[in-house]
């Protein structure tokens, strides 16, 4: 992408217009360029009638109009942040790679050949018309001769040097024609050069999303985002991205206004009594509710934005979390917090109708996060802002589906059990859009897999332990899972056995945010899920199987 920094002095306005070539972003430029101009010359228009107003009446008149010019803008600046949800769904897709390849041929015409002048034709000896006398008297036919001859030389002479103008002239257009052809030449073939370097690209890219890549889901994202209808003199959009290609998530972390700079004018009246123009405000929590609404909007148009633009399926689910930077007034401090989160998925969000939809409900039935009041700029925990690079992480594997029905699960390969719980909740939260990851194996009672769970009551971090035990778990693993819980900065822990717990477990894991889930839970939730199994502790002790993972 290619940017470019309009300023423009007298209005005190400036800002970065991006596009996909250098001349697709110098025409922005000079479009937002002359926008301002124009706006600039109409506020020159009206300070000038009103300066020049000869009488009282004709610059109140020019006052009256200056206020409802003002009024009209201000109205038109608070209704494009209502309706920033439908204008982005109106213009969806508004990037669609199957239109990006380049197929029209150098638009340039080709230098026409030049055309040459032509040459005279050489002057001929005339013989001289001899009469009786000229052949009587030889002085009289020799100086015909001469004279002849004189002429002949003279217009042989005019004759060449005519030629050799018009062979230097025709040399010139000859020279010409070449400079023109080879700078022709030279333009088509960068053109076609850079054609085929930005078809080449645009293939890497298309093929980088059906591969999950993140840097071609970053490619995309920026595509859509560049040409999103959105209140750009509102918005920075500055933004910053993360692609989980395991779990086909990306996280977006945008830039919001802080509410300070919401449009609070309702309308601009002329007081003849002072012969001025005056500011009519809206009520506090008119500029609350049309700050709120605008933010609940982004957060659902800016994902569907995303999901139409994403032919390659790439991205399963987006995490949108909206950050302001303000002064905290309590402190004076500057402060950078998230206000909003929401986490939705693309086979979920491409069904409603955004179009007909209440933003604020539509965003809370999605389990958005967000305080009650989004202008207050109260900091919400983000639904994942969890570092997705943990080196733990390992492949999973399908346990489940190879089981045979009614196995012994206490008598599976330790390595086996842990992927089988991982898939067993992985099952369990995928209703609500989680994960699970199964971390490397380190046989030391640590975390065995990690859940991350976007509901905003119940979810975050998890941690998961699997205990494929034949005695009793005893007090001290769930001790350690407690301690687990707290250096990870996990909200909740769960261990699960197929054996089970001892009264001393029980009471410790009391009042704690633990899950203890013995072998006959394990098996209602393999049930639950469709996996018949049983638990038979004997047959795994005869089997020699280690007690514990």
């Amino acid at each position: 992408m290619y940017s470019i920094t309009v300023w423009h002095e007298a209005l005190g306005k400036y800002q970065v217009v991006r596009g996909r070539t250098p001349a697709e972003a110098q025409l922005k430029a000079d479009l937002k360029k002359s926008a301002w101009d124009a706006q600039y010359l109409k506020s020159v228009a009206r300070t000038q009638r009103s300066k020049s107003a000869a009488d009282k009446r004709a610059e109140r008149e020019s006052l009256k109009e200056e206020a409802a010019d003002r009024t009209e803008e201000a109205e038109q600046a608070i209704q494009g942040l209502g309706e920033v949800l439908p204008s982005i769904v109106n213009a969806s897709p508004v990037f669609e790679m199957a239109k990006q390849r380049i197929t029209a041929p150098f638009s340039e015409r080709q230098p026409q050949a030049p055309r040459y002048l032509e040459y005279p034709s050489a002057p001929k000896r005339e013989e001289p018309q001899l009469g009786i006398l000229d052949n009587i008297f030889p002085f009289l036919r020799k100086k015909k001769i001469e004279q002849a001859e004189s002429l002949y030389l003279k217009a042989y002479g005019q004759w060449s040097n005519q030629t050799a103008s018009i062979k230097k002239a025709n040399d010139d257009l000859y020279q010409t024609q070449q400079r023109l052809m080879a700078d022709w030449s030279a333009k088509k073939a960068a053109w076609e050069e850079n054609r085929e370097r930005a078809n080449a690209e645009l293939a890497a890219s298309v093929a980088g999303l059906k591969n999950g890549n993140a840097d071609s889901v970053y490619w995309l994202f920026e595509n859509v985002w560049n040409l999103l209808p959105v209140p750009d003199d509102f918005l920075s959009g500055e933004y910053q991205l993360h692609f989980d290609e395991a779990a086909k998530t990306l996280v977006i972390d945008l830039d919001l206004p802080e509410f300070e700079k919401t449009p609070n004018i309702k309308s601009f009246r002329y007081v003849a009594s002072k012969n001025e123009i005056e500011e009519v405000k809206h009520k506090d929590s008119f500029v609350q509710k049309i700050y709120d609404e605008f933010v609940y909007q982004l957060a659902l148009a800016v994902p569907h934005a995303f999901f139409t633009c994403d032919t390659e399926q790439a991205v399963q689910a987006i995490v949108f979390n909206g950050w302001v930077t303000y002064i905290n007034r309590a402190t004076g401090n500057q402060t950078t917090a998230c206000i909003v989160s929401l986490h939705s998925e693309a086979s979920e969000l491409l069904k409603i109708n955004l179009r007909e939809v209440d933003a604020k409900t539509c965003f809370r039935s999605l389990k958005g996060v967000a305080s009650p009041q989004i202008s207050s700029l109260t900091p919400v925990r983000p639904i994942m802002n969890i570092d997705r690079s943990d080196k733990r992480f390992v492949n999973s594997y399908d346990v489940m589906d190879g089981m045979e029905s009614g196995a012994n699960i206490a008598a599976i390969g330790w390595e086996e059990f842990e992927h089988l719980i991982r898939q067993l909740f992985e099952k369990e939260f995928s209703a609500g859009g989680g994960e699970v990851k199964v971390t490397q194996a380190s046989r030391d009672g640590g975390v065995d897999a990690i859940a991350f769970d976007p509901d905003p009551i119940r979810g975050g971090k998890i941690v998961i332990q699997a205990k494929r035990y034949t005695n009793t778990v005893d007090v001290s693993a769930v001790r350690d899972l407690y301690g687990t819980v707290l250096s990870e900065g996990a909200t909740k822990g769960i261990i699960v056995t197929t054996s089970g717990f001892g009264p001393d477990a029980h009471r410790f894991a009391k009042g704690k945010p633990l899950t203890l889930l013995d072998g006959n839970n394990l098996l209602y939730l393999l049930a639950k899920h469709g996996t018949v199994a049983r638990i038979d502790l004997a047959q795994a002790k005869k089997l020699g199987n280690p007690l514990a993972r």
